[in-house]
């Protein structure tokens, strides 16, 4: 039975798929219905710890905090029965009434080998859109984050199912991106290109992202909003002593008795390596001065960056740390000399997520690497250095910026960017559809 079960399970997404890919339709703004109901489905909720997840709880409590019934659905978390606590923290921080429905692999077997790749898989994301058609047989709008793309894509055959206006929320591009890590292939364009047409509304978080879009997939300007990550205030818990005696916040106040301190707080991975700017480093400072700084990581390291690290730390003082809570994370950056970003040229059109909370605390900030969003935006509020690798200035002239303050639009700057603001502006976004 088990086994008729996959085949049949396995026609049913290549059908679903197939007509996915084909289809010509356009979604459509219907009138109100007696309920204001939204289906939500993202690949990534609590108590997953991504930074996309962070943008999302606001949202899900200004949804909750309306009059509109939503029901979300997402994965299910592989150890949620073990999670550490880092993510019970996360998990602490969704409304207690919010509905959400997870979702995972054995909801839905397949024979693999047949099934065309689709970013983060795609046999958890059809349960989820059989799980919407069951819990919701009708809905006002479809919203969809991602990545990861497999939620976008349920999402997208439940709206055409349903008849409903779909929104996407791109907090990162699906076959546009420059990064191996999100899956792409011509089958994966031809579904983003139906989803798009498709779309109603598409959010973005850059003016160079939107421009690519547009220019990749024949759609009109005004299809498209703008709304950056921005930082959530209710995790800046700087007058905790709790936090404060942590061991990593411990490390850097001991460290920066002594040294310049150069903080990167974040996951270091194929986006970001590190090594270019430390061979900057090494190139350009003097002895002296290398041996009065220290560079500590924070977060989860490439494991292949770790024997690599360690050869250049007979130069320069390298620490690398676990990853730690997000409160824990926001309070370290104001231990800093400086922050550091790696900005290579596939980050040209990307804003890091840590960019706002590294802002909002003040430090100044080293971005290394290619013009573009970030740089735009350092250079916009003065709020730190942007090293071209071509042309890399002394390191020396830089450390004579330590301490300086950020220009005076940076305040008012960062109360526009503030996560509870920015999930106002896409829940306006979502009722204007049901308006």
């Amino acid at each position: 039975m088990s086994k008729i079960r996959t085949v049949t399970n396995t026609l049913k997404l290549l059908y679903l798929l197939g007509v996915a890919t084909f289809n010509s339709k356009k979604s459509e703004c219907r009138p109100l219905g007696k309920h204001r109901r939204i289906a939500f489905f993202s690949a990534f909720l609590p108590p997953f710890e991504s930074g996309g997840v962070h943008r999302l709880v606001p949202l899900i409590k200004a949804i909750e905090e309306s009059d509109n019934q939503c029901i979300y659905y997402t994965r299910k978390h592989p150890r949620s029965d073990r999670l550490t606590e880092s993510e019970k923290f996360m998990q602490s921080t969704l409304p207690a009434n919010a509905e959400i429905i997870r979702t995972g692999t054995s909801h839905f077997k397949t024979i693999n080998a047949v099934i065309p790749k689709v970013d983060g898989g795609i046999q958890s994301a059809v349960a989820a859109y059989y799980e919407a058609l069951s819990h919701q047989p009708e809905t006002d709008v479809v919203f969809a984050s991602g990545p990861s793309f497999n939620y976008v894509v349920a999402a997208y055959l439940y709206a055409v199912k349903v008849n409903a206006p779909l929104i996407i929320d791109y907090r990162d591009e699906w076959t546009d991106c420059p990064f191996a890590f999100v899956t792409k292939s011509p089958f994966s364009r031809r579904l983003e290109k139906a989803i798009v047409n498709y779309a109603t509304k598409i959010i973005m978080t850059t003016e160079g992202m939107i421009a690519k879009h547009i220019s990749s997939f024949n759609q009109p300007k005004e299809k498209y909003s703008l709304v950056r990550n921005g930082w959530d205030e209710s995790l800046d818990e700087s007058n905790s002593s709790e936090i404060t005696k942590h061991p990593t916040i411990s490390l850097l106040k001991e460290l920066g008795k002594s040294k310049n301190v150069l903080l990167y707080v974040g996951g270091l991975g194929v986006a970001t390596p590190p090594f270019e700017f430390l061979d900057y480093l090494i190139e350009n400072a003097k002895v002296e001065t290398l041996q009065q700084t220290a560079i500590v990581f924070v977060g989860h390291v490439e494991k292949s960056y770790l024997p690599l690290l360690e050869n250049y730390s007979t130069k320069i003082e390298i620490i690398v740390q676990p990853q730690v809570q997000k409160n824990v994370a926001i309070e370290s950056l104001k231990y800093a000399d400086f922050l550091l970003l790696f900005t290579n040229k596939n980050m040209e059109r990307y804003l890091p997520g840590k960019l706002f909370d590294y802002l909002k605390s003040g430090t100044r900030i080293i971005n290394f690497g290619c013009k573009g969003a970030a740089a735009n935006i350092l250079k916009e509020l003065d709020a730190g250095i942007n090293i071209d690798p071509l042309y890399p200035q002394c390191y020396e002239d830089i450390l004579l910026t330590k301490g300086q303050n950020y220009n005076n639009s940076a305040q008012d700057w960062l109360e526009q960017h503030k996560r509870v603001v920015l999930s106002k502006k896409i829940l306006n976004l979502i009722e204007n559809l049901m308006n």
